[in-house]
């Protein structure tokens, strides 16, 4: 059963046997050696809706790698010739909870911004003392 909190979704596939993608940092890494792309540039591609068919092969290889160690790159051209909906409904799905604030819209700053007025007012507390 997939784990949504884990970058997981299942599918059950048109022959009845059910798969699941998952979504970590190794899985990433399988996504971009099959593409021969950056991650960045796999996910923009999928977001912009036209990418490559070896870029939507890749990311359905690389999802599944992690719970179907046995499945090759051939086989998952295969599954999406066969079940291509629903794989990519169970992607989405898997990719969302992978990165929740991607899916939110939420971007913040590299390093953080940081907060004002969150400090004690200790410093002038010592002035009135003297």
């Amino acid at each position: 059963m997939a784990n949504p909190a884990k970058g997981e979704a299942s599918l059950r596939l048109s022959d009845g046997r059910e798969l699941t993608l998952h979504y970590d940092f190794d899985s990433l890494c399988a996504v971009e050696e099959a593409a021969d792309k950056a991650i960045g540039k796999v996910l923009q591609e999928i977001s912009e809706g036209a990418p490559r068919l070896t870029t939507a092969r890749a990311l359905i290889y690389g999802g599944l790698r992690f719970h179907h160690p046995d499945l090759s790159l051939a086989t998952a051209g295969e599954l999406i010739l066969s079940d291509g909906p629903q794989l990519t409904e169970a992607m989405n799905k898997a990719l969302m909870s992978a990165f929740p604030q991607a899916s939110e819209g939420k971007q913040g700053t590299n390093p953080p911004s940081r907060r004002r007025g969150t400090g004690s007012r200790s410093s002038r507390s010592g002035q009135d003392k003297a």
